[in-house]
């Protein structure tokens, strides 16, 4: 049972960063610089805490999980 709430609980991390990933994405289009943002409106569930962002690579990464929660960094297309 306990592989699987760990295995739940990434999956709703995961998803939450594709929410920042779209967040971001949408307030882009409607004109926001993201080149002043370093994190996201949307926060990880599991640590309450906003993602990453950074603004020159265009990623957005969870810094505060364990090694072992591996969440891979969401890059941001180009408008």
């Amino acid at each position: 049972m306990e592989s699987w709430v760990k295995g739940f609980s990434l999956a709703t991390a995961i998803a939450a960063l594709y929410d920042a990933a779209f967040d971001l994405l949408i307030r882009e289009r409607d004109g926001t610089n993201l080149d002043g943002i370093q994190e996201t409106f949307v926060k990880n569930p599991l640590t309450e805490l906003p993602f990453d962002y950074d603004p020159t690579t265009r990623k957005i990464s969870e810094g505060n999980l364990p090694a072992d929660w591996d969440i891979e960094p969401l890059t941001l297309p180009k408008l």
